[in-house]
């Protein structure tokens, strides 16, 4: 390697106008990791952050609208309580989701194994 083709290859690369989900669906291992469960985990992630960001901008409203310490104090436990049961449900959706998702990209993997297995023993 010449010394121009070593600086040519230490350039930045121009950035990448793809979106975060086309480069997470570009799998470089093919099968099904570049399909509809990872697709669906990262949707779900968008529209939770979304919905998160909504409420914690309602929450903020309601909260400066209180004109006392004591209402102040209960709203606060209750928008602490509800973010909670809705943090234990959302939990659930993701872990699901990406036990889908993890399920069905490692499926190329466990047939390939298996295919050598069964090579190793004939």
């Amino acid at each position: 390697m010449n010394i121009e083709a070593f600086f040519s290859a230490m350039k930045p690369k121009a950035a990448s106008t793809a979106t975060p989900l086309e480069l997470a669906l570009a799998s470089p291992y093919g099968g099904a990791a570049d399909g509809q469960g990872v697709a669906e985990l990262l949707r779900a992630f968008e529209q939770l952050t979304k919905r998160n960001s909504q409420k914690l901008k309602e929450s903020m409203k309601a909260l400066k609208a209180v004109k006392t310490p004591q209402a102040f104090m209960e709203l606060q436990q209750k928008f602490m309580s509800d973010s909670m049961a809705d943090a234990a449900k959302d939990g659930a959706k993701i872990g699901e989701l990406a036990k889908t998702a993890l399920t069905a990209a490692m499926e190329p993997m466990r047939q390939k194994i298996g295919a050598l297995q069964a090579g190793a023993k004939r």
